[in-house]
């Protein structure tokens, strides 16, 4: 299977730069809220957090952290989640490669399969965010990254040339035993309109 990666303009640089509301999900599903500094890099070892605004920082190390919340301006929820990255092997299709060190993921769309996005922030001019994609299946402890393909935003994403094709290649192949249909029922209008989470949209309704 081709590698895919997918990149777009996602996510605001201040969710980056301040300290939200929210509340972290330990490993051992105990909890705890307070302030949370969204980390900048999806591979960063630590989480920033505050009991109270105006308190002391603490850090979390990222391998004893199962998840965390946030609320935005707009008092929507985001969820991150911390997983572990699988990549294609180029030299054996058939076998991925799963990275040892946990990343940082928002969760974008969850069902019978979920969607993740490694949020990164470049260091340049602009200080642009760069959204990498990941998908996961039920059965599996590690998400498969995706690639190059997409970038927009909401309800106006858009297609690099041929680079739909080589998604729907990339869906037919991972989930060629599960839900073989599931290639041939994407269609390019329709996840310009929708995004990635369409792809969890149409397993839920159509495979097992």
């Amino acid at each position: 299977m081709k590698t895919i990666v997918m990149l777009c303009m996602l996510i605001p640089v201040s969710v980056f730069a301040q300290f939200w509301e929210g509340t972290v999900t330990f490993n051992d599903d105990t909890t705890k809220k307070g302030f949370i500094n969204v980390p900048d890099q999806p591979n960063n070892l630590n989480l920033r957090f505050k009991s109270e605004e105006n308190s002391e920082i603490e850090k979390w190390n990222i391998d004893t952290v199962k998840g965390f919340e946030i609320r935005n301006d707009q008092k929507e929820r985001i969820q991150y989640a911390t997983i572990y990255v699988a990549y294609n092997n180029p030299f054996n299709p058939n076998k991925m490669v799963i990275n040892k060190r946990k990343n940082w993921a928002r969760i974008v769309k969850e069902g019978k399969i979920t969607v993740y996005a490694l949020d990164k922030l470049n260091y340049n001019i602009a200080l642009s965010t760069t959204a990498y994609y990941c998908i996961k299946k039920q059965n599996q402890d590690f998400a498969l990254y995706l690639g190059d393909y997409m970038y927009g935003s909401e309800g106006n994403w858009h297609f690099n040339l041929n680079n739909f094709t080589q998604f729907k290649e990339a869906i037919r192949n991972y989930f060629e035993k599960e839900c073989p249909q599931l290639a041939d029922l994407m269609d390019k209008e329709d996840f310009k309109k929708k995004g990635m989470g369409r792809i969890v949209e149409l397993y839920n309704q159509n495979c097992e």
